[in-house]
């Protein structure tokens, strides 16, 4: 049982929506799995479902104590149930889809205006998100009201990727232009600006305490910067050589102890974020006699990576139009998804919360759901009329 008040602090539980769903009073030695238990049986829902919670952009691990997940007196958390999962996809119609991969419906749109969105990251609390678009502007929209809060401008072409620090106060958006800017939430004003003869910035991403960013440009490199309100400051090891070609997308392992980055050369890395060093590479496909084909690398660009919860597992989506899993230990291939249209670019993949599905967004129009359990296609999200699918 969870602790009652004298003994507790208070937390509000609440949808992605934002709507609270309730108000708890854990101990500090109450594990997230207590919570979980009497949120479900405080709000009454099926006691077969499974629920994370959301705090400061990470899960909770069900197995921590209150204490030791950081959560005090005020603490606001976000419920996610299963198997009520939703993922948000860009099209190049200018619209931001949310489907239901339970249903398999699109549960909601949001049209902003500024062309095609390029990118998408919801916050750290659900309860809004950032695009980026092709005028050259981030929006940050309500996912509730579905309604315009504030939009940044400052690049001069495209955004082509934006990233929501865990803490929430910072946003990273990347461009075209060659430039990465750093917006205060609360401001609403760019407070940082990184640039450099990159050819055009492809990625951003936040390590998961907040404090770093990685960026990945079009001329092959990535690079890390420290980032506070007081100025980037490049770490002993901001370049990360490697890539032959554009690097398309970085991401952080979950411990923020590794960096992956896929290229357009068909090869993704895994680098050592400590000392900059190289720990594994993807090799792109290479015709081996004997060898099982879809066992081998991407043919053609990869263009988006990401890494499973427990970091266990990279996963990479191709412009040859494959997802493909990787073990983070080893680089060894470990399954190849196929099903997205041949000579579609499969541009962003994401993993969910307990790490047993995958997504991907291709140029077909699709996003699709994959488990990583039986590797079988769970869903396929499409719209007649939808364009290419974006981050």
């Amino acid at each position: 049982a969870v602790t009652r008040p004298g003994t507790a602090i208070t937390v509000s539980v609440v949808r992605a929506s934002g709507k609270l769903i309730t108000r708890m009073h854990p101990g500090p030695k109450n594990t997230v799995d207590d919570l979980i238990s009497a949120i479900l049986q405080t709000a009454q829902i099926d006691g077969d479902a499974k629920m994370v919670l959301y705090f400061q952009g990470r899960v909770l691990d069900g197995q921590e104590t209150i204490e030791d997940a950081g959560l005090t007196d005020g603490a606001v958390l976000t419920a996610v149930r299963y198997p009520d999962l939703h993922v948000a996809a860009g099209y190049e119609d200018g619209v931001v889809r949310v489907w239901s991969t339970e249903a398999g419906t699109c549960s909601r749109e949001y049209s902003i205006g500024g062309g095609a969105v390029l990118s998408v990251c919801f916050g750290p609390d659900g309860q809004f998100m950032v695009t980026g678009s092709a005028d050259g502007a981030a929006r940050l929209v309500s996912v509730a009201k579905g309604t315009l809060q504030q939009t940044f401008r400052g690049h001069t072409r495209p955004v082509t990727s934006v990233a929501w620090a865990p803490h929430g106060m910072l946003l990273a958006t990347g461009s075209s232009d060659s430039t990465v800017l750093i917006w205060d939430m609360l401001a609403g004003e760019s407070v940082l600006r990184l640039e450099g003869r990159w050819g055009g910035v492809t990625a951003v991403a936040f390590s998961p305490h907040g404090k770093l960013l990685s960026t990945g440009g079009a001329d092959g490199v990535a690079r890390l910067w420290r980032v506070d309100r007081r100025g980037p400051t490049p770490l002993r090891s901001t370049v990360l050589q490697g890539h032959g070609a554009a690097v398309q997308s970085v991401a952080f392992s979950p411990d923020g102890d590794l960096l992956a980055t896929g290229a357009s050369d068909c090869s993704a890395i895994v680098w050592v974020v400590e000392d900059g060093s190289c720990l594994l590479v993807m090799d792109p496909w290479t015709p081996t006699p004997g060898s099982r084909e879809h066992l081998q690398g991407h043919r053609l660009g990869v263009r988006s990576v990401a890494f499973s919860p427990d970091g266990a597992v990279v996963v990479t989506g191709g412009e040859d139009a494959m997802v493909k899993l990787w073990s983070a230990e080893d680089g060894q291939c470990l399954e190849t998804f196929v099903g997205h249209s041949l000579a579609t670019k499969v541009r962003a993949v994401s993993c969910s919360p307990e790490g047993t599905l995958v997504a991907s967004g291709s140029e077909d129009g699709c996003v699709k759901i994959w488990s990583t359990t039986s590797f079988a296609c769970e869903a396929t999200l499409r719209l007649e009329t939808a364009d290419g699918v974006g981050p």
